[in-house]
């Protein structure tokens, strides 16, 4: 009888040690929710805006903020803001401030909300620029985020621009409203 209630015993423990690993998979698989908005400095090295020239990436500075409906994304060159995008709901504005020019397109590009990758598949955990990173694929997306913080690493959409965060710069809270304020030399 001793040895059945040793055996039962055993099988419990197994039982809630294998309840308790399927969990914590389950919960690691979760996808991760973005803070409605944040602030975070990338560069780009292929597609999008970069220089092939002489191989210079473009440092870019992306303010999102889910509340004003807008997306800020600042280009720069060797220090130097070139050119800003401003994409809200409707329209995309692409104003460059050093001649005080600006273009429009009606072409509705808003935040990405704080849900983007609600239904996006685990792959798995890969390395990326060095760092330990679990990744996410979402229709022609693919996320990569730190094992360790959980900041964005890099992500790719379609080829058509690929971004590679700086480490330590990704800032969630409240974004001042005036950096989604649209020039007045804009065409609206």
């Amino acid at each position: 009888m001793s040895q059945l209630k040793t055996i039962t015993f055993l099988s419990l423990i197994i039982a809630t040690l294998s309840l308790i690993v399927i969990n914590s998979t389950t919960l690691a698989q979760q996808p991760p929710i973005f803070p409605s908005e944040y602030t975070a400095l990338a560069y780009v090295i292929d597609g999008d805006m970069y220089n092939e020239n002489n191989q210079q990436p473009a440092i870019i500075k992306i303010t999102n903020s889910w509340s004003q409906k807008s997306k800020r994304v600042d280009y720069q060159f060797l220090g130097q803001n070139i050119f800003t995008q401003l994409h809200t709901i409707e329209t995309l504005f692409e104003i460059n401030p050093l001649n005080k020019t600006c273009t429009t397109t009606a072409l509705g590009f808003p935040p990405l909300p704080p849900n983007w990758l609600q239904n996006a598949t685990f792959i798995g955990i890969q390395k990326v620029n060095g760092i330990a990173c679990e990744t996410w694929r979402r229709d022609t997306s693919t996320y990569w985020q730190s094992v360790e913080d959980k900041s964005p690493v890099k992500v790719n959409e379609s080829n058509f621009f690929v971004w590679n965060y700086i480490q330590g710069s990704f800032k969630s809270g409240k974004q001042n409203g005036d950096l989604f304020k649209i020039p007045d030399y804009c065409k609206q």
